[in-house]
């Protein structure tokens, strides 16, 4: 674990019978480096901490609540997150600012915030260091999440350990989820910002579950420089690539506890002239709804694939286009004759890989996502209620 740092929770009764608010504290003011949602409505918490983030060079930990995300709640919702803000300053023994995550309901007021203020007292007052504190944050902040999601990794002297949360709305547009960071390391808020993009964009900016993002999406990254190990320019590049390690493992834990899912896809489109053409048709084949149904289902339908990759209007030569369900090729160019009984047996793993080779260059991307079922959609269609 990180040095530095302890982690609280307390139960506000914004979810029944689980602690529904936690807290990051750090001892020491810590610069940070922060992605917000690109949502047009974004939640009153973004909007209080990217104002905080602008104005501050270091911050003194975060204050999150689940069971109400306080999106669309106007001033009264900017107030409560202030609020929740300053009682977590006041009771942290700190002297730096607090950065503020909600998740849950959009458009629901907080109903008692004498009970959040409880909460969060209990949670700055229990706030203690160790691998089951920092477990009980990724519990706390769970909605439709099965478990809790937590990696942390050690390497030159210092740690970075990493909460993540988020089972649906999640699609590549940065900030997908709430996700918090933190590490004993010392760097300035630049460095900090520049590890954090890469990483993000190597990892959670290639998943998606159901193509949608959040009012409330943000990552936080917090260093405070306990450990003695000081990132400088040099050391920036391994310091980007073990937090990318971590985020690769949260992002494919979000994947795995997807709303429904059973199976984890990977879609490698490769062969193309450009970067941007190869992630755009991945997206398309990974995010199509056909595509998701049928693999849940193991319908070997390569069709939808294709149609998908067509659908981006990338201009695409048919007969040099070939597409692979793992190492059964089912087109290439025409049709290609294959076990049904043998791909469906590959299909109904729950790992599966489709590549679709355009044929035409050297570029790739590399997409993750899973399937849709039913449970997703009986999940979504009564969440509020």
């Amino acid at each position: 674990m990180p040095e530095g740092f302890r982690f609280g929770t307390g139960y506000a009764g914004l979810k029944k019978n689980h602690p529904d608010v936690a807290v990051v504290i750090s001892e020491t003011p810590a610069n940070h480096a922060c992605i917000f949602t690109k949502n047009s409505f974004p939640a009153a918490p973004i909007r209080l901490s990217r104002a905080t983030a602008l104005e501050h060079e270091t911050v003194g930990g975060i204050v999150v609540n689940a069971g109400n995300a306080n999106a669309a709640t106007g001033r009264q919702g900017l107030e409560d997150a202030a609020f929740m803000k300053q009682v977590a300053e006041r009771h942290s023994a700190g002297s730096a600012p607090f950065l503020v995550a909600s998740t849950g309901v959009i458009g629901v007021p907080f109903q008692s915030l004498e009970k959040l203020s409880v909460a969060i007292e209990e949670a700055c007052a229990t706030a203690t260091t160790g691998t089951e504190a920092l477990l009980d944050v990724a519990r706390a902040i769970m909605t439709t999440d099965t478990v809790p999601k937590a990696v942390s990794k050690r390497d030159r002297g210092y740690v970075i350990a990493g909460v993540t949360k988020g089972a649906g709305m999640i699609a590549p547009s940065m900030a997908t989820t709430l996700t918090f960071i933190v590490t004993d390391a010392r760097a300035n808020n630049s460095v900090l910002r520049w590890a954090l993009m890469k990483a993000y964009r190597a990892t959670y900016e290639r998943i998606s579950v159901d193509a949608e993002t959040s009012t409330n999406d943000c990552a936080f990254l917090l260093a405070n420089g306990k450990s003695g190990a000081t990132i400088t320019g040099a050391d920036a590049p391994h310091f980007a690539s073990l937090l990318t390690a971590v985020l690769e493992e949260l992002s494919r834990k979000l994947l795995k506890d997807a709303e429904g899912a059973t199976k984890l896809i990977r879609v490698v489109a490769a062969g193309f002239p450009r970067d941007d053409w190869a992630r755009t048709v991945a997206r398309s084949i990974g995010d199509s709804l056909l595509v998701k149904t049928a693999l849940h289902g193991a319908d070997a339908n390569w069709g939808r694939v294709l149609s998908a990759a067509g659908k981006t209007q990338i201009p695409l030569e048919e007969g040099r286009v070939s597409i692979s369900f793992g190492p059964y090729t089912l087109f290439a160019g025409e049709p290609r004759p294959f076990s049904e009984e043998d791909v469906r047996a590959y299909l109904e793993g729950d790992e599966i890989t489709i590549f679709f080779d355009a044929g035409s260059g050297s570029h790739s991307y590399e997409y993750l996502t899973c399937d849709l079922s039913k449970e997703y959609v009986e999940i979504n269609a009564s969440y509020r209620s």
